[in-house]
C-alpha cells in the first residue's frame, strides 16, 4: 500500500483524464504483453480480406478441395474401408497418416472429423474438425481470442486448437 500511495502522489502533479479503450483498440499493449518465443511465427491480417473465411464454399466442401487433407476427405467419404497400400503409393505422406488412422474419423453433418479419445484424467472422448489450411488462421485467431474474457495466452491457445482441430 505505502507503493501505490507515492505512486499517486507522484502522478498528482499531473493533468491528465483516464479514457477507457475496447481490448481490440488494445493490439499495441497486447503485443508487448507476450514474451517473443523462438520458434514462435506471428500471423499478420490481411488487410484487403472483410470476411476471415471464404464465403462462396461451405466447411464440407473446403475440406474436400484443400490441397493437404482434400484427397483423404474423398477416399474417406467414398470408401467405406482403408484404401489398399498400392493405391496410396503416389499419395502425399499426410494422406498416407491420415489413412493410418482410418477407424478415429467419422462423418457428422457432412464434416470429417477424428475421435480424439487418448484423454488425460478419465475426461470423455471428443472430435476434432479435420480442418482445410484456409480455415487455421481463424481458427488461431478465434481460439485466441477466448469467448469473453479477453486473450488466452500460448499455452491455453495451444490446448483450444488441438482439442478442437487436427
Amino acid at each position: 500500500m505505502p507503493q501505490l500511495a507515492r505512486w499517486l502522489t507522484f502522478i498528482e502533479q499531473f493533468d491528465y483524464e483516464i479514457e477507457h479503450r475496447p481490448g481490440a483498440k488494445h493490439g499495441n499493449t497486447d503485443g508487448l504483453s507476450r514474451r517473443v518465443m523462438q520458434g514462435v511465427r506471428t500471423m499478420k491480417k490481411k488487410e484487403d480480406s472483410a470476411t476471415p473465411m471464404s464465403c462462396d464454399k461451405t466447411l464440407a466442401e473446403r475440406q474436400l478441395q484443400d490441397k493437404e487433407i482434400g484427397t483423404f476427405v474423398s477416399l474417406w467419404l467414398t470408401h467405406s474401408q482403408p484404401p489398399e497400400k498400392t493405391e496410396l503409393q503416389s499419395e502425399s505422406e499426410l494422406t498416407k497418416k491420415l489413412v493410418n488412422q482410418w477407424p478415429r474419423f467419422e462423418v457428422h453433418n457432412e464434416l470429417v472429423y477424428r475421435r480424439y479419445s487418448d484423454t488425460p484424467k478419465g475426461e470423455d472422448d471428443y472430435l476434432q474438425l479435420l480442418l482445410p489450411c484456409e480455415d487455421v488462421p481463424d481458427a488461431l485467431g478465434q481460439c485466441h481470442a477466448g469467448v469473453a474474457i479477453g486473450y488466452f495466452g500460448e499455452e491455453k491457445t495451444k490446448e483450444q486448437v488441438q482439442r478442437r482441430f487436427y
